[in-house]
């Protein structure tokens, strides 16, 4: 495909290729009636459906996105017209251009690029734009996911028609530490922000989804009105907090991205965290929605902590330095202290789940390395429990996040006098929770995890003007003995699957067992 007319009034070699290239794909048959549709007047819904309905497979993708936890249907959508009625003819016509262009950037295999990092950031990127618009309440969500989709194309055309041209970039990017659109400035003279403008606005697709991808890393930003602007403050927010998750930015930059948000999209506090803390499992379900290879993701608990550990580190090395500077032994001596406490109040703040109290999933993964190479050292036996919230998605769309959190809060604390002194209480993620128990017999972890089951149970919580009951679920594994194949994803493997038995078989009790067969292979052998 040859693009045939100059779009934007720019010059650099790597455009000029591009716009000359025979490599560039087509779009999909369906994408192209979608935005003839989108420009025609006299256009129909009944004419949409069928453009759909016409390619089986879009189809079944795009039901089975409309019915996952993403949008959060109060009931189940069986039919195009169901979803076009609870979404709007909009929202669907958007999905499709997502969904078609998906597919369309699966093509190529380029040495020296990895696909993966890419549908990683670019999948990043798009879900927290799309729960960031969200938050602020804006009407372009769905052209904002998108926008967030298509944000790294310029990249793409690059690989697939100049790829001799943008190696050096990828070299250069392996030996500095800067961003990746100011080494495409200084190698290229031009960014892959106003390529994938250039592409999408010779696609033909929505003006404002193409401004909002030219614009996402800030060239000609305070130039967009309207929903442009809208749309890329969602995207640029969401690109720079996908850059972290992404290891393109060191974790120390966190509350710099965090600042950014926050004077993009008004987005801050209590809604800002929670939607970092659920990012990563929502990236993960679209990834398998789309069927798309994105490699290993990294949780925000993960993140927050190597954030702490570089920030105390860097402090610390900083006041040394200057310290030695001033060669005053008793100012030192007093400073190093200081220091020592600060680094220590850094360390716990990073280990400890800032809603809960609890240690976080980072300070979970390695308590439980630790207590398993302890407990075959002693040859003592050692119990892993899961514990989950029923229906707390449930009680958040009911209710509101504010009651879901003091769920969440009181089963910390339950957790926490229960455990005192026995064993770990974290919070693993979202709604699950685990507690590790070390010397402890199959009876009395049994009877532990009955006992958080019933004491949850009995503390009904209070919002507003109303009494909630909440109830939880337990899946529990005792080991008598510890072998050199346990390994700690084994048995939260172990704990999982008993604990999603329990939630089976009704919600609100217990399935543990005491002993297994293999560890490694994750086989029950029998349950008390």
């Amino acid at each position: 495909m040859r693009l045939r007319r100059r779009l934007i009034p720019m010059s650099a070699p790597i455009l000029d290729r591009i716009r000359n290239a025979d490599e560039l794909p087509s779009l999909p048959t369906v994408a192209v009636e979608v935005i003839r549709l989108t420009r025609d007047e006299n256009g129909s819904i009944d004419e949409l459906l069928r453009i759909i309905e016409s390619d089986p497979a879009l189809t079944a993708k795009l039901l089975r996105v409309v019915n996952s936890a993403y949008f959060g249907m109060p009931r189940k959508v069986t039919s195009l017209r169901q979803a076009m009625g609870l979404l709007g003819w909009r929202a669907v016509r958007v999905m499709v251009l997502s969904f078609s262009l998906v597919d369309l950037q699966k093509q190529g295999d380029k040495s020296g690029f990895s696909f993966s990092d890419f549908w990683r950031k670019s999948l990043t990127t798009a879900v927290v734009s799309r729960m960031l618009a969200r938050s602020k309440g804006s009407s372009m969500t769905e052209e904002v996911f998108v926008a967030g989709l298509l944000a790294g194309i310029g990249r793409l055309a690059s690989i697939w028609s100049a790829s001799e041209l943008y190696e050096p970039v990828l070299q250069a990017m392996k030996k500095q530490a800067l961003p990746i659109h100011d080494v495409e400035l200084q190698v290229l003279g031009v960014t892959h922000a106003a390529i994938g403008r250039e592409l999408l606005t010779f696609w033909e697709l929505p003006e404002e989804i193409a401004a909002a991808v030219g614009a996402h890393l800030g060239e000609g930003l305070e130039e967009l009105e309207g929903a442009a602007l809208d749309i890329v403050c969602s995207v640029s927010s969401g690109a720079a907090i996908a850059s972290v998750f992404c290891n393109e930015l060191p974790e120390s930059e966190l509350n710099s991205v965090k600042a950014l948000c926050v004077a993009r999209t008004g987005v801050k506090g209590e809604a800002l965290e929670r939607i970092l803390e659920n990012l990563n499992e929502q990236v993960v379900e679209m990834a398998e929605l789309l069927s798309l290879q994105i490699g290993q993701t990294i949780d925000y608990a993960d993140i927050q902590s190597k954030a702490a550990s570089q920030l105390a580190r860097l402090t610390m090395q900083a006041e040394v330095e200057r310290m030695a500077a001033t060669k005053s032994e008793s100012a030192y001596r007093e400073q190093a202290e200081r220091l020592q406490r600060e680094n220590s109040e850094l360390q716990v703040s990073a280990s400890t789940d800032r809603l809960t109290g609890l240690a976080n999933r980072a300070a979970f993964d390695e308590s439980l390395e630790a207590e398993i190479v302890r407990s075959m050292g002693l040859n003592s036996p050692l119990a892993l429990l899961m514990i989950d919230l029923d229906h707390f998605k449930q009680l958040n769309d009911l209710h509101g996040h504010l009651a879901g959190d003091l769920a969440l809060r009181a089963l910390g604390h339950l957790l926490e006098r229960l455990t005192n002194g026995d064993g770990l209480a974290a919070r693993f993620g979202g709604e699950e929770f685990a507690v590790i128990l070390p010397e402890i017999g199959p009876r009395a972890a049994r009877a532990k995890a009955e006992e958080i089951r019933a004491g949850v149970q009995a503390s009904p919580i209070r919002h507003k003007d109303a009494t909630l009951t909440v109830t939880a679920s337990v899946g529990g594994i005792w080991l008598p003995v510890i072998t050199p194949d346990t390994t700690a994803l084994a048995l939260i493997d172990l704990a999982d699957m008993l604990l999603y038995e329990a939630k089976r078989q009704g919600r609100n009790r217990i399935e543990f067992s005491a002993s297994a067969s293999t560890v490694a292979g994750k086989t029950i052998a029998r349950s008390a």
